[in-house]
């Protein structure tokens, strides 16, 4: 079975549950859900909608933290794209009131595609990458709109140690989180993209530069 990321032919079985199987690929490690087993765009699409994020206190409070660690890593101006934002920009909003200017993209509630006209000093991947249905080309795409020097910030939960520990895991639960990252596969990603390899700068948080 192909790899979503790095397209490699051949994969193992990792485990599988009542509702999926689980794949790990044998070049990047990648664990990934076949993709004949993804659930719909409209189910996807509803399952986002649900999240009722701009009130909530305790997930802008999340959100301050990601925009502080990224600041800190920023020049004193930037232009930025928050790709993937889901139903809020507010990540892109806190990162504005820290003087940057933000783009935010998301396939489902920000569709347009006059993102793609720009290049930037910075792109957010903030909880997207475990989503892409096709994270080869998609990360591809993002790695051209970076400017030479300019930083991709992946946040993402990575494997847990054991498959025992994978198998209760809640973050495969989401039926809209479609492959699962260990520090092999980001490395992997690193070297198919032409980046530098993984920084951590938070929990969960990567900080990756455009060697171009």
């Amino acid at each position: 079975m192909i790899c979503p990321l790095c397209l490699h032919h051949e994969s193992d079985i990792f485990c599988r549950d009542k509702k999926r199987q689980y794949n790990v690929c044998r070049s990047c490690s990648l664990v990934f859900v076949p993709r004949n087993e993804l659930i719909s765009p409209s189910l996807e699409k509803s399952r986002y909608e649900s999240h009722e994020n701009d009130e909530n206190r305790q997930y802008q409070n999340y959100l301050s933290i990601i925009a502080d660690a990224i600041s800190q890593k920023l020049p004193a101006v930037g232009f930025g794209l928050d790709f993937g934002c889901g139903r809020t920009n507010l990540l892109a909003n806190l990162l504005r009131n820290k003087g940057h200017e933000v783009i935010s993209y998301d396939i489902f509630f920000y569709p347009a595609q006059n993102y793609l006209e720009s290049q930037y000093d910075f792109i957010i991947m903030s909880e997207v990458i475990e989503h892409l249905r096709e994270p080869s080309t998609e990360l591809e795409k993002i790695k051209e709109l970076l400017n030479p020097d300019g930083i991709l910030f992946i946040k993402t939960k990575l494997l847990p140690e054991t498959l025992k520990e994978f198998e209760n895991w809640f973050y495969k639960r989401d039926m809209t989180h479609v492959q699962f990252f260990s520090n092999e596969s980001l490395s992997a990603l690193s070297a198919l993209l032409g980046l530098s390899q993984p920084e951590t700068i938070g929990e969960d948080l990567y900080l990756f530069r455009n060697n171009r």
